[in-house]
């Protein structure tokens, strides 16, 4: 067995080159090849119990504070004082009209595939994707992707596209975030917090909503929604089950309340119910 002292220095290297997550793998290989590998319940604790807390602790405590530093000035350049479409692929999307010259456009997962659709030729100024990497290639989002001009793209890992050389030209920064970062919404919401809009064991907000947080957060001159209807539908008729429906329904009763730039492009929205209609001009 290595000694102590060599392992922990070794360990210490490690956190500075690859950071915690990867320490806790190797402690977890270390602990079970050298110390526990006869003890079945013992590895299984460490397997699935120690990594996972670390996991948790690193995207609750670290990963939050440090993405913010490395987003934001990218972010704030791309929104501050500016007009802000956001388009999301529920329903009401498919009212969708010309968009005016000077506007940034947001969209998010599938919103990229109804720009596609209408043969969009302007620049998708911040595309926001965050489904599992397996659904990556499956969703056709690779081939949206290909075919559009991105400004800003923000995945939950960015390792989906890290080899992928037929992307490389269709963005110009490429930033992670991930869908339960809720530094942004922590500070829209005060004096309430996440678990005090919590629905159905769920603390944070669709991939539409988070656009929103972005739009409030580094403050947009105006917001105008279009598909991000707060239901199940697609704007092409599937059905998709949408476990954040309830959560974003108490985030818009808040966020109504506090923030009055925010604008519906459709009536017949859900949306309708919380933010005024105003058309895109």
């Amino acid at each position: 067995m290595p000694s102590r002292t060599g392992y922990l220095e070794k360990l210490i290297r490690n956190y500075k080159n690859h950071g915690l997550g990867y320490c806790a793998q190797k402690i977890r290989r270390f602990l079970v090849k050298e110390v526990l590998f006869k003890n079945e319940r013992v590895e299984h604790f460490i397997r699935h119990g120690i990594v996972r807390h670390v996991k948790k602790i690193q995207n609750s405590f670290l990963k939050p504070p440090l993405y913010y530093f490395r987003n934001a000035p990218i972010l704030r350049k791309l929104i501050e004082g500016r007009k802000v479409l956001i388009i999301g692929a529920g329903q009401s999307a498919a009212e969708l009209g010309a968009i005016p010259g000077g506007v940034a456009v947001f969209t998010c997962n599938a919103g990229l595939g109804l720009l596609a659709e209408r043969e969009f030729k302007g620049v998708v100024d911040l595309y926001y994707y965050h489904k599992r990497r397996d659904k990556w290639k499956t969703r056709g989002m690779e081939a949206s992707v290909v075919k559009a001009r991105i400004n800003v793209l923000v995945m939950n890992n960015l390792r989906h596209i890290k080899d992928e050389t037929r992307l490389q030209n269709a963005y110009s920064k490429a930033i992670a975030d991930y869908n339960r970062n809720n530094f942004y919404l922590k500070r829209l919401i005060k004096p309430y917090r996440a678990n005090d809009l919590k629905a159905n064991d769920v603390t944070w907000s669709s991939a539409g909503m988070r656009l929103l947080q972005y739009a409030l957060y580094f403050k947009a001159a105006e917001i105008y929604l279009i598909g991000i209807d707060m239901t199940d539908g697609y704007y092409w008729g599937e059905e998709n089950a949408r476990i954040q429906t309830q959560f974003d329904e108490n985030l818009m009763k808040v966020l109504s309340r506090k923030f009055h730039n925010i604008y519906t492009l459709s009536k017949d929205s859900a949306m309708a119910n919380y933010v005024p209609y105003k058309p895109l001009d």
